[in-house]
């Protein structure tokens, strides 16, 4: 680590959880994040912003004008360009001390054999896409970071290993019918449940120094300002 990086990620490694120990594990840590849209762009900077060293962009989509208010990585100028191209650029102009890969394409397990990540991140808004990540963690591939939201609320839940349930095993379908584009979503619950999943990420790298992770669901609730968390058996 050089002065310009340790000045940069200085207040981070001011408390004994992170450390300089800390931020040299997470500089050396791969996340893939899968989704470009209000999750993924508020996980992404999170994770930059926190010194992950590489992260792998996927998404094939392209920005469009009602993912502005949201989506914080984009303008109007990147409307119709590729979502994980635009992110790419905006988070290197910003974050030098971090490798950041844009993968235009959808997600496939091939992704995961060709970066080696360390967690992968869901942030599709994408019933298929959850599916196909979860199968990964299944695998005991990588461990999985999810959230979904639809209009105030919110879930979470982090797959630590093959021994946590499995996503299709708790839900036997899609935890929000619609998609945010029909349901409709509250612009500040999408950046808080991000930056909950940019946390379940540090905690993951860093296992266990931020804490035990348990197989258990947090849920927001916007209408009411309320957390609770549901306690699932290990399989």
């Amino acid at each position: 680590m050089d002065n310009a990086f340790l000045q940069f990620y200085s207040r981070q490694m001011l408390f004994d959880s992170v450390g300089v120990t800390g931020q040299s594990v997470l500089q050396a840590k791969t996340v893939i994040i899968a989704g470009v849209g209000g999750l993924g762009c508020h996980v992404a900077q999170a994770l930059a912003g926190s010194g992950v060293g590489r992260l792998i962009l996927v998404d094939h989509d392209t920005v469009d004008e009602t993912n502005l208010a949201r989506q914080t990585l984009f303008n109007q100028a990147s409307i119709g360009q590729n979502k994980a191209e635009v992110a790419q650029k905006t988070l290197a102009a910003h974050f030098s001390f971090v490798d950041i890969v844009s993968v235009n394409r959808p997600f496939d397990s091939s992704l995961v054999t060709d970066y080696r990540p360390d967690v992968l991140v869901d942030c599709g808004d994408n019933w298929p896409l959850t599916q196909c990540l979860d199968g990964v963690a299944s695998a005991g591939m990588c461990p999985l970071v999810h959230a979904s939201v639809s209009r105030f609320e919110g879930i979470s839940y982090t797959r630590l290993d093959a021994t946590f349930p499995a996503l299709t095993a708790l839900f036997s379908r899609p935890m929000a019918e619609e998609s945010c584009s029909q349901s409709g979503v509250l612009t500040p619950a999408v950046g808080l449940l991000g930056y909950v999943q940019a946390c379940q990420v540090l905690r993951v790298l860093l296992y266990p120094t931020l804490g035990e992770i348990l197989p258990q669901m947090l849920l927001f609730d916007g209408a009411t300002m309320g957390f609770r968390t549901i306690s699932v058996a290990k399989q």
